[in-house]
């Protein structure tokens, strides 16, 4: 009876052992999590924002603390003046159009914002004010700086409360080198 015992108990002991070896970690599914875990973390970290950098234009250098946020964008080409709203860009008039026409304020540019870019309520002390918001200027290094100065003067006529020139990021320069 002790012989028919031991049997039974070998039996046993040996489907324990078989079952412990088949046990573990399943590696190809905890792969697949980790993968798809770095892909969200690549995609949703990037906290820059790019501008659109059009071929036909240099953007002049500048050391500055703050990035753009994202906002309308004027674009001064060498030849054209483009208005970037969203995913909509829409060509306003030539650069010389925008440089030969008298004042401070380019009429047919000012229409295109007021018509692209609606006005939102703002408070500011304790007031609501109507505004078209914040709007990027972006403009070749060889654009006039009186055209420059125009296109920002008409931003300001057409009611953006902050008017911002992309420049590229130069690194500050470390004194006594």
């Amino acid at each position: 009876m002790s012989r028919r015992t031991m049997s039974f108990r070998g039996k046993h002991l040996q489907r324990r052992a078989g079952e412990q070896k088949r046990g573990g970690l399943n590696l190809v599914s905890l792969m697949d999590i980790f993968t798809i875990l770095v892909f969200f973390l690549l995609v949703n970290s990037s906290a820059v924002e790019v501008l659109p950098a059009p071929r036909a234009m240099q953007l002049p250098e500048s050391q500055t603390e703050e990035r753009a946020r994202e906002v309308p964008v004027i674009m001064i080409t060498r030849e054209r003046v483009l208005l970037q709203n969203g995913s909509r860009t829409t060509d306003i008039m030539s650069i010389q159009d925008a440089a030969s026409q008298d004042g401070d304020v380019i009429p047919g540019l000012q229409a295109q914002l007021e018509q692209d870019v609606p006005l939102v309520s703002v408070e500011i002390d304790d007031q609501t004010q109507r505004t078209r918001g914040e709007i990027n200027v972006m403009a070749d290094k060889e654009t006039p700086f009186s055209t420059l100065k125009r296109i920002m003067a008409t931003a300001t006529e057409a009611r953006f409360s902050t008017v911002s020139l992309a420049v590229l990021q130069r690194q500050p320069s470390k004194e006594g080198s």
